[in-house]
């Protein structure tokens, strides 16, 4: 008897922060039965780890030794980010924390070893893999690829409401200052910036909500 070989497939999606990648990822990972992969807990696990090692971040040397020598695993079928086994899911978004990552996402020797095994775990399982390059250098032959968009100001308000049961909340010039400057530095970047190409499809979020983008992307990738 001949074993077929199973079908893996992939959607990509890329976009700016805040631009809902992560919830919609999510939520058409779970429509879809696929693993959720959110790129950006990998470069922020890399920064924690490089953290607590004392590391400079500005030396991309010694971020791209941290990356290679721990063990970045996900839970929950993507939802969970786990260094060495521990459970870093929350240690992970903090603003201090955010604020650092642009030095892992520069670093060219952390993003060869976490793309390497970015494309090892598309090559293994069905994917929803989210970030700033997974068009266009991750999987730039994904069967789907997606940009999704949305204004500065939509942004913002959409952080802030991530903020509304913290005690000390930035306000919201503070977040959209924030939005700017990682725009600036995704789009700017020597090595692998977030960019616009052929073959993508663009959705502006703005006036969307979570399901309709949902619905949208699932609708496209069941029309094959």
């Amino acid at each position: 008897m001949i074993n077929e070989k199973k079908t893996i497939l992939s959607v990509a999606i890329d976009g700016p922060a805040g631009s809902g990648k992560s919830t919609v990822a999510k939520r058409v990972a779970e429509e879809l039965g696929f693993l959720f992969v959110d790129t950006g807990a990998m470069y922020r696990a890399v920064t924690l780890a490089a953290e607590r090692q004392g590391v400079a971040m500005e030396d991309a040397g010694e971020m791209g030794r941290v990356a290679s020598e721990i063990a970045i695993t996900f839970g929950d079928f993507g939802k969970k980010v786990f260094i060495d086994g521990e459970d870093v899911s929350e240690k992970i978004r903090t603003p201090e924390l955010t604020a650092k990552i642009k030095f892992a996402a520069s670093s060219l020797n952390v993003r060869e070893r976490l793309v390497a095994e970015q494309q090892r775990i598309a090559d293994n399982n069905s994917v929803v893999m989210e970030g700033r390059d997974i068009t266009t250098v991750v999987l730039p032959n994904a069967k789907w690829r997606f940009f999704l968009d949305a204004s500065v100001e939509c942004r913002a308000r959409r952080r802030m409401g991530d903020f509304l049961s913290s005690s000390n909340a930035p306000d919201l010039g503070i977040i959209k200052r924030d939005i700017e400057s990682r725009d600036k530095s995704d789009y700017e970047r020597k090595i692998s910036p977030l960019k616009r190409v052929e073959g993508q499809i663009y959705l502006d979020t703005s006036k969307m909500d979570v399901d309709a983008v949902v619905d949208y992307i699932i609708g496209v990738v069941n029309n094959g």
